[in-house]
């Protein structure tokens, strides 16, 4: 705009979401907070429930882990050879 560019700024006409809800983004349960919730949990999920919190993982990103996959790392600095290697 200060150019003369772009003679107003269309962002200005927009109006802020009118949802109503809050977002808790970037807020972490207490150790008290989890625990209760643990307790909470009944069936074959309730041991995800810490995972999932202290790992700070979502749902699809621990249904996405896979046993036996090792990370694939470049080591040395040089172009990726797309072999799997063990990281330390």
């Amino acid at each position: 705009m200060a150019d003369g560019r772009v003679h107003h700024n269309v962002a200005a006409a927009s109006r802020k979401p009118t949802s109503g809800r809050v977002r808790r983004e970037g807020q972490a349960l207490t150790l008290a907070e989890l625990h209760a919730l643990t307790t909470a949990c009944t069936g074959p999920y309730r041991d995800v429930v810490p995972v999932l919190a202290l790992a700070g993982l979502r749902w699809d990103e621990l249904a996405g882990l896979q046993v036996g996959v090792h990370a694939q790392a470049d080591l040395a600095g040089s172009a990726p050879t797309h072999q799997k290697q063990d990281v330390p």
